[in-house]
């Protein structure tokens, strides 16, 4: 039968560099890119392969072999091809294979110290750490792989199920007797978090949790492993698991440990080829999608995938390639790759400070609880009517579908999170900039806490560019080649490690964030949107990117909206506005209080400028609010600090005006007539000087003010 391979994934994959005593070739010397190739179907026949062309590549090879690393675990695979291309022994072969582990080697072939890894499926963290930098690999399965459990020989156990495996890697099930063996505990190894083997034991468990392992049952190695369970004093308790090939190659045939069946099936070529074995995954090559066609990488994976390669796959204890699915892989969310698909930058384009907007096309909120919902929010004044209507019909339909959440959502909220309130709402929200046109339907809920955040709950979006009546995908937001997602998703993973709030809390995560995923579709002008539930996500969460990304962006592009637009609704607005906030320490009369300060790295605001900016704010923070005390509590009869509800902000208007906002709490000693100072200051960008007391910008005046009101009134 014919065996198809499919070169499977074009992935962009980063992470940090470890040394390793090889040099690279030439071929692998190519600069990184964001840009993934969107033709992935190179197949390629390993049946009635051309042996002039297997000859061919051979001595291709033997003139010029590649540098190869890759998992322990496929040592016996690369040996082997040694043996048969350099027609040498296998033994003499072994002696040239030096493989950096799964995580070692993936790392050196991005830091091009090889030119092609022999590996295990990558991790989905590997994948989210890689989607970060941009560089694009190419994966092809060369050969089908056994995951294994294994046992010393002298326990009289010799099968299981999934299922009792998994019980005992989550802990429920602890003695060997509730299996069916000796009354005896369990001595379950696990690898550490980076091997090979770990991965599909992490695929294997699924949704069960796996259990924290005991300090001394992580060996470091595999062989480490395998050791432990044939030699370790209470060894016949032991259970391990490892790749078929390398237990296979190493250790079985030794006599000291034994593969456990799995549903009654035991693991053995026979049973891996036919596919009865229930544990099967693949190996790839992986290589630089750049490497040209004839780079000896690439000559490697086609000697690989023909017959006389196959050969040596099946002679090495490996399963020959065929067109089945892993039973063992996990779903990889593969991450968005993509330049902008925008429009074409003019030359010498810079982001102007002004743009046009809509005002009143913002935001409209009912709660789900109250008897009375709303239900007409609609886009008005647009000149294109059957555009409008579109917009509407959307809107609504959007409406009616979230509501019909409700009840799920409900449940969702109180099962993951406990609340007994989750005060649901509908949001409707929509933004209108240089004749761009975002509307965002959701629904919302929050826990009740003092700092009011809102989490969406499977959010719509829309977004439409109003001079053509299309709709937007995202990448359509940037210019046209434009290298984005890099600093997309730095600026995301900074936004989700700063704090949200006043009181300096960060967004809850169930891990890191490196990557927006492939499919994505939930974002506005300026935000991003995540699903309650979704990847990394137990909250549903509103993201700002454009702050990071606005040069890169369509949407800054002036655009006088009066023609598509009623009057009435265009303003013009003079500045985009920037937020920024960092806490800090300022010194008081009496000891050290905190404040927010700007920062410059952040900021992008010149270094002396921050400081000139933050050592004003800080003195007048702590002299104003000392002197009204003092007037009017007496020295030493009361405390101060910052207020956890205010908003406390930088707002960099362009880069002409630096304004802060800040309010601080005034509290007596016994906590009573709980009072607010609020302060404003405009600065000057450039030079950090404070500016005349009332600046106009566009139709807001902004007051520059130092004054304490009494809270509750």
């Amino acid at each position: 039968m014919k065996k198809i391979i499919s070169v499977l994934l074009f992935v962009t994959m980063i992470i940090s560099a470890t040394a390793c005593n090889k040099d690279p070739q030439e071929e692998s010397h190519s600069d990184t890119s964001y840009e993934i190739n969107s033709d992935i179907s190179n197949e390629i026949s390993t049946e009635n392969s051309d042996y002039n062309r297997t000859d061919e590549l051979a001595e291709l090879l033997r003139k010029n072999f590649p540098i190869v690393d890759g998992s322990t675990s496929t040592i016996p695979l690369e040996a082997g091809i040694r043996s048969d291309i350099f027609d040498i022994s296998k033994e003499e072969a072994e002696k040239q294979v030096s493989h950096s582990t799964t995580y070692g080697s993936f790392n050196n072939l991005l830091q091009k110290y090889c030119n092609i890894i022999l590996t295990v499926p990558l991790s989905q963290s590997q994948y989210d750490s890689a989607a970060a930098q941009g560089t694009r690999l190419e994966a092809t399965p060369i050969a089908m792989e056994g995951f294994v459990f294994v046992v010393n020989v002298d326990n009289p156990i010799d099968s299981l199920t999934q299922q009792q495996i998994k019980d005992i890697y989550s802990g429920k099930v602890t003695n060997w007797k509730q299996v069916g063996g000796n009354d005896a505990e369990i001595i379950a190894y696990q690898r550490n978090s980076t091997s090979s083997s770990q991965n599909y034991m992490v695929a294997f468990m699924d949704k069960t949790e796996l259990m924290e392992p005991k300090t001394d049952t992580i060996p470091i190695t595999m062989s480490g492993l395998m050791d432990a369970i044939a030699s370790y004093d209470n060894s016949a308790n032991a259970l391990g698991y490892s790749v078929y090939s390398y237990a296979a190659e190493m250790y079985v045939s030794a006599n000291n440990v034994k593969f456990i069946k799995i549903e009654g099936v035991a693991p053995n070529t026979a049973t891996m080829s036919d596919h009865s074995y229930p544990l099967l995954s693949y190996n790839y090559a992986v290589i630089n999608v750049e490497n040209p066609p004839d780079a000896p990488a690439r000559n490697l994976i086609e000697w690989m995938l023909t017959d006389e390669g196959q050969r040596v796959v099946e002679e090495s204890e490996y399963i020959p390639v065929a067109d089945i699915e892993s039973s063992l892989e996990a779903d990889i969310v593969m991450p968005l790759l993509t330049d902008g698909t925008g429009k074409e930058k003019v030359p010498g384009y810079e982001l102007p400070n002004t743009y046009y907007a809509v005002k009143d096309c913002d935001y409209l909120k009912y709660d789900l609880d109250n008897e009375y919902k709303e239900y007409n929010y609609r886009i008005e004044g647009l000149k294109i009517l059957s555009l409008q209507k579109e917009i509407n019909d959307f809107i609504r339909k959007s409406v009616v579908e979230v509501e019909t959440d409700e009840k799920e959502a409900r449940e969702f909220v109180k099962n993951v999170f406990g609340y007994e309130e989750c005060y649901l709402g509908v949001n409707v929200t929509a933004e209108c900039i240089n004749g761009y046109l975002s509307i965002i339907v959701s629904l919302t809920y929050y826990d009740g806490s003092e700092d009011f955040t809102i989490y969406y709950y499977k959010p719509i979006t829309a977004i439409w560019n109003l001079y053509t009546g299309k709709r937007l995908s995202f990448s359509d937001m940037f210019w046209s080649g434009e290298k984005f997602i890099k600093t997309l998703n730095n600026g995301i993973s900074m936004e989700l490690n700063e704090p949200y709030n006043n009181w300096g809390m960060t967004y809850e995560l169930n891990g890191d964030f490196w990557a927006l995923p492939e499919v994505f579709n939930t974002f506005s002008l300026s935000n991003v949107y995540f699903a309650s539930g979704e990847g990394v996500f137990p909250h549903g969460l509103e993201i700002n990117y454009d702050s990071y990304c606005e040069d890169m962006m369509v949407i800054g592009e002036e655009r006088d909206m009066h023609g598509i637009w009623e009057d009435a609704s265009i303003v013009y607005r003079s500045y985009y506005i920037n937020d920024f906030r960092d806490y800090g320490i300022a010194t008081a009369p009496d000891g050290c209080d905190a404040f927010w300060l700007l920062d410059s790295e952040k900021s992008g605001i010149d270094e002396e400028v921050c400081k000139k900016i933050n050592d004003y704010m800080s003195k007048k923070i702590v002299i104003f609010s000392t002197k009204t005390l003092d007037k009017k509590y007496g020295k030493d009869n009361y405390t101060y600090g910052i207020d956890s509800m205010a908003g406390i902000t930088f707002k960099v208007y362009g880069k002409v005006y630096i304004i802060y906002n800040g309010i601080l709490v005034l509290l007596t000693k016994d906590y009573e007539d709980l009072e607010t100072i609020e302060i404003t200051a405009v600065f000057d960008y450039n030079t950090g000087n404070l500016l005349d007391p009332n600046i106009t910008i566009d139709d807001e005046i902004i007051k520059t003010s130092d004054y304490y009101y009494d809270y509750y009134n």
